[in-house]
């Protein structure tokens, strides 16, 4: 990396588009995992499947989205790395 940050393009934010395909994507996730997850649940109350499967179901989503988001920022800094090294 250079020295001086003032080349570095500026951090977008929120983009609304990608908030949606991260929704989408999670949902997506979020059902196909709650249809594995619920056959797996050792009981037979079917509250307690319940209850089970979506907190499961929640915590794999969640590492599902955190890796959405590593995968973002190892990209950016790929194409900002991929600038910097044609701009020489």
């Amino acid at each position: 990396m250079s020295s001086s940050q003032t080349s570095l393009p500026k951090a977008s934010g929120f983009n609304p588009a990608q908030i949606a395909v991260d929704f989408v994507l999670c949902g997506l996730f979020f059902a196909l995992i709650f249809y594995f997850v619920r056959s797996h649940v050792m009981s037979e109350n079917t509250t307690m499947v319940l209850i089970f499967s979506i907190y499961t179901t929640l915590c794999v989503t969640g590492v599902f989205w955190m890796a959405i988001q590593m995968l973002r920022v190892v990209i950016s800094g790929e194409r900002i790395l991929k600038a910097e090294r044609a701009a020489r």
